[in-house]
């Protein structure tokens, strides 16, 4: 693969790392603000990172000994995609199945990222005779940078969310976001494993 290539799917995974939390970390943020019911928001929360912690004892595994790490994660991502949208119908029935549903992919979606990184930043030191962990922990490097400015925005739309009460403005601006990293996550990608 060349390094032009392994740059590109090294950005693009970051990339989508970057969209789905940039709109993930403000509704999480706020949950308990954004819904009429504060203890729905809290309970989605809740059951989201508890099937998250379940997952992470047995799913990674039985699925990657199955499945490729980069569709693992275009599945993982999709369960994110139903959360964010039950926000849209913030009843019991629409962001419980969804919360939990993203809880027990996130453990899967993780595991899946280090493993794709790892191989790219090792098959890239290979290629070109270097040393694999400087090479493994630059790929980390640059796949955190983006990770991590996700939560400043994040954090930064929750502020202007929360300084703003007019809840027709709210749904206007997490539509905004939403079909933002839709457009991003799903834009037709062809490349190399």
């Amino acid at each position: 693969m060349s390094t032009i290539t392994t740059y590109k799917n090294l950005l693009i995974i970051s990339l989508g790392f970057f969209l789905i939390h940039a709109a993930f970390f403000p509704i999480q943020n706020i949950q308990a603000s954004l819904h009429k019911d504060p203890a729905l928001g809290f309970g989605s929360l809740t059951a989201l990172y508890a099937s998250a912690i379940i997952s992470s004892c047995f799913l990674p595994n039985l699925l990657m000994a199955k499945f490729k790490p980069k569709i693992l994660m275009i599945i993982s991502m999709s369960t994110f995609s139903l959360y964010v949208f039950a926000n849209f119908m913030p009843v019991m029935g629409t962001i419980m199945p969804a919360a939990i549903l993203f809880g027990l992919s996130t453990a899967v979606m993780w595991t899946c990222h280090s493993s794709y990184v790892t191989t790219i930043a090792t098959n890239h030191a290979n290629s070109l005779n270097l040393p694999k962990d400087p090479v493994v922990s630059k790929f980390f490097s640059i796949f955190y940078v983006l990770f991590q400015v996700s939560q400043i925005l994040g954090n930064g739309v929750s502020s202007a969310v929360l300084m703003n009460v007019n809840k027709d403005k709210v749904k206007v601006l997490f539509t905004k976001v939403i079909l933002g990293t839709w457009k991003y996550i799903w834009k037709p990608y062809s490349g190399s494993e």
